[in-house]
């Protein structure tokens, strides 16, 4: 069981106490050469993860076993950093002995860094060095999360075990040593003035400023006593911790990482922060993020959060962005936000049987701090690599270049502007080796001329296989478009993998049929609703029969679809009717707009990603499927899984489009599309190799060799090259899905290369049941593909 909360807070929380104080000598450890560390194991991939993780744990479990052996307690981490306290008691003694062991620890690091200052490597030797404060004063603590429920010494935990809590420490013993370590150099302790004067007797310090640094110890110290944390139960631990880092398995990875940094205004206390944190867990149930520090500092209380570990998902800016424009609706507290997107180190820090920490380490974390603090309150900055992959759906506008502490580089920053109201989906160059799926979504289409359903068109494939561009090339194109006196309008929606709520892709249809606007007035979009809805009711190109047989069904449909957006009408029949009644009058509702718009003009309905389809649509396009068949309707369904009609419920007629991966030859037009030259032979041969035909993958490989400047070099150099960014992101994000134990073997099957050999797999993992079956698993998320039946 890994140690990731300190004993003190558990013991607490189980008594019922959520916040006190007490004091307490404090020291505070700044380790440097990770930096240099972190920037060449970064180029390793997995081997490089697993080699910082080696280095990590050889550097900080001798200087965590030095606090736990003196009697003191780590507080939190911070990169490669921690703070340490060690409690005063009363005590007749002249020192208290608190301050003696906080001593003696911080004596036993500088000797242990001073014996071992080099770490080799598989990729060269490194050197650290250690800086240390100390300070003793007051500490304060607090647990907040969920309302805190119960007397002290409770014991019926409602949330045992679910991701609900977080704690701080703070106070002036911790700002103290906190002062002293950045007033240090390497190889430096330094006392505050207080301390100073407590252990005058026992050592020899020369002044440096406000400080004192430790020269010699002219006392004998106290001896380490053995250190032990006692074992905790899974769900008290789950109760600050996530539980997929309780169950993670690798020590250390490089991951894409998106890092939140939160600078509260004007809060000062318990009581003031309780309920701003209660929100925050609200919204990590949504939007999902990992709370891993809240510090009260020099810049006021600050909250980080991560999202991409241990589990990422494709969508994780678009999480975070939102997660940040609801927090700001949601609390009245003000607050300023940096944010950054980068590769990172993640992973456990600290002494695996004293105490560790799960978190991130690299210039993502450093950069959204210093965006944080340079920011105007109210306002969030985003790095560039945040911006260029979240400008699709997000408004940013460029601030300027900034000179921060600790990059050699002007940093580029951007300003968050709120939601776009539709995405810019922005495909450039032609589309490649996609005709006969454009001829048949042409044929696809032509009952509309005759004023019928087309029926509902399936296009499925992996993940960057071209869904999205191969729609809006047929979109786009004018040959099929010129048979119709007026060209089919389109209604685009998109299922969400964050809010599967009732029937959200139709929700989000109607919102931009309706031309709604996230953060308006209610009065203000319920007149643009009544407008848009007034003027189908009122069309006069809709013929006169149709127009008298649907304009009663619009004006009853109207409170039904005004509820779907959030608008409630005058005299609205929702209150009156039962669960089952009211859904049912939705649907009919939904059904009755699709009927009305096409009947002036023929309607094709997009709704993408229908992987991640609530059961309530999929009731929906039933319906849809059944009652639209004199309409010159079209629904067009992309979606990764491979399925069949039948299995989604769907009436006849219904087509399938399957999106295979790009011929050798279509990945060669696809280069030179992109280049504007041929590829070489070996540039080809790379990108076959890499990309498994995947378009999307493919592009980025060439982008990211243009952009390296990598397009002449020989191909013994490219094979060894990382993915580019964004295909990482994908194909982690794609392994974070599979199930653990499945997962486990996709880990250590990375270990022996691009290609495999099962029976050497099934050696190194002997011991696991079902080696096979979970082989298979991975085979069917498009994770590896067989080359014969021994090898992957």
């Amino acid at each position: 069981m890994k140690d990731l909360v300190p004993q003190f807070i558990i013991e607490q929380f189980i008594q019922g106490h959520f916040h006190g104080r007490f004091h307490a000598a404090t020291l505070f450890v700044d380790i440097s050469g990770f930096t240099a560390t972190t920037n060449s194991f970064m180029q390793q991939g997995t081997e490089g993860g697993e080699a910082m993780a080696d280095v990590m744990q050889a550097i900080f479990d001798p200087l965590v076993q030095a606090v736990y052996e003196q009697g003191g307690l780590i507080t939190g981490f911070a990169g490669d950093a921690f703070t340490a306290v060690f409690p005063i008691t009363p005590t007749l003694s002249k020192t208290p002995p608190a301050i003696q062991r906080a001593l003696a620890a911080a004596v036993a690091m500088q000797q242990n860094l001073r014996d071992n200052p080099t770490r080799q490597t598989p990729y060269g030797e490194f050197r650290f060095s250690i800086k240390v404060g100390l300070a003793e004063g007051s500490v304060e603590w607090g647990i907040v999360g969920e309302p805190e429920f119960g007397e002290p010494g409770f014991a019926d935990m409602a949330h045992l075990g679910e991701f609900t809590h977080a704690f701080y420490f703070r106070g002036s013993a911790i700002d103290g040593c906190t002062d002293a370590e950045q007033a240090a150099r390497p190889g430096d302790t330094l006392l505050t003035n207080g301390l100073y004067l407590e252990l005058a007797a026992h050592i020899e310090a020369s002044a440096a400023g406000k400080f004192w640094r430790l020269t010699a110890v002219t006392d004998t110290l106290p001896a380490p006593q053995p250190a032990y944390t006692p074992p905790f139960d899974q769900g008290l631990l789950g109760t600050f911790i996530p539980g997929t880092i309780l169950q993670q398995q690798v020590r250390g990875e490089f991951r894409h990482v998106t890092t939140l940094f939160l600078n509260l205004r004007d809060i000062y206390t318990h009581e003031q922060l309780a309920p701003f944190v209660q929100t925050i867990f609200k919204l990590i149930k949504t939007y999902g993020g990992y709370l891993n520090t809240i510090d009260f500092g020099d810049k006021g209380c600050t909250l980080l959060l991560f999202w991409g570990m241990p589990t990422s998902h494709e969508n994780d800016i678009e999480r975070v962005m939102n997660f940040v424009q609801d927090l700001s609706q949601q609390t009245q507290v003000t607050f300023r936000a940096g944010i950054t997107y980068r590769l990172m180190y993640a992973g456990f820090v600290g002494a695996k049987q004293l105490r560790q920490e799960y978190s991130c380490y690299g210039r993502g974390v450093n950069l959204a701090a210093r965006l944080m603090t340079t920011a105007p309150w109210g306002a969030l900055w985003a790095d560039e690599e945040l911006m260029q992959r979240g400008q699709q759906q997000f408004h940013f506008t460029p601030q300027g270049h900034f000179s921060f502490k600790g990059f050699p580089e002007l940093q580029p920053a951007y300003a968050y502007n709120g939601r776009r109201e539709e995405a810019n989906l922005h495909f450039h160059g032609r589309m490649i080796g996609r005709q006969v799926e454009l001829a048949q979504m042409v044929e696809f289409v032509r009952p509309l001329q005759n004023g019928r359903f087309a029926g509902i068109l399936i296009i499925q494939g992996e993940a960057g296989i071209g869904k999205s561009r191969l729609v809006d090339a047929f979109q786009r194109a004018p040959t099929w478009q010129q048979r119709f006196p007026q060209p089919p309008q389109w209604l685009h929606s998109q299922a969400d993998e964050i809010l599967r709520q009732a029937l959200n892709p139709f929700r989000h249809l109607l919102h931009r049929y309706f031309q709604q606007v996230y953060g308006d007035t209610p009065v203000a979009n319920q007149e643009r609703f009544q407008r848009r809805l007034n003027a189908l009711l009122h069309n006069p190109h809709i013929p006169p029969e149709k127009r008298d047989e649907l304009r009663p069904k619009l004006t009853w449909a109207r409170p039904f679809l005004g509820a779907l957006i959030g608008l409630h009408m005058d005299n609205d029949l929702a209150p009156q009717m039962e669960g089952r009644a009211y859904f049912d009058n939705t649907l009919l509702a939904l059904q009755t707009l699709i009927q009305a718009e096409s009947t002036h003009r023929p309607l094709i309905l997009h709704i993408a990603d229908v992987h991640w389809l609530d059961e309530t649509s999929w009731q929906c396009l039933r319906q849809l499927s059944r009652t639209l068949t004199n309409y010159p309707v079209a629904i067009i369904l992309t979606t990764r899984n491979e399925t069949t009609p039948a299995a989604m419920g769907l009436s006849e007629p219904t087509q399938t489009i399957n999106l295979t991966s790009l011929s050798e030859a279509g990945l060669a037009e696809l280069a030179m599309n992109l280049l504007g030259h041929p590829p070489s032979p070996r540039i080809l041969k790379l990108l076959i190799e890499r990309s498994d035909g995947n378009p999307f993958f493919a592009e980025q490989i060439l982008l990211y060799l243009r952009e390296q400047e990598f397009l002449q070099q020989d191909a013994p150099h490219l094979t060894a090259m990382l993915l580019p960014m964004d295909v990482r992101a994908i194909l982690i994000a794609r392994i974070d899905q599979l199930a653990q134990s499945v997962k486990e073997v996709v880990q250590r099957a990375a270990i022996l290369g691009r290609e495999f050999d099962i029976q050497l797999l099934s050696y190194l993992l002997r011991d696991m049941p079902d080696l096979h079956e979970k082989v298979y698993d991975a085979e069917r998320a498009s994770i590896w593909t067989a080359v014969n039946q021994l090898r992957y």
